[in-house]
């Protein structure tokens, strides 16, 4: 059973009952593939408000693996404190 992109194959584990239940299980697979996320966290030296929530972001001076990624902010938590200045904590997320 061939699902997706041709070149890249995924072996599922297990037999199945007939071509219909091997269907649904390739279909399925696919979608949880679809579905997963690469996860970053950064927190920045420096506050930068202009960064928000679905803003795009490009990750430089990481493995070529990280940077090459086409990074969406999940999540940008902007704090201040009198010790610390400051700074920005953001949640980065891109598709596999």
């Amino acid at each position: 059973m061939v699902n997706g992109d041709k070149g890249k194959v995924k072996h599922l584990k297990g037999t199945y009952a007939n071509k219909a239940e091997a269907e649904r299980a390739s279909a399925a697979k696919m979608a949880e593939i679809k579905r997963q996320m690469a996860r970053f966290s950064i927190n920045l030296a420096y506050g930068l408000l202009e960064i928000s929530t679905e803003s795009p972001i490009k990750i430089q001076s990481f493995k070529s693996e990280v940077d090459k990624l086409k990074w969406i902010v999940e999540k940008a938590t902007h704090n201040y404190t009198k010790s610390d200045g400051f700074n920005t904590q953001l949640e980065l997320e891109a598709h596999v």
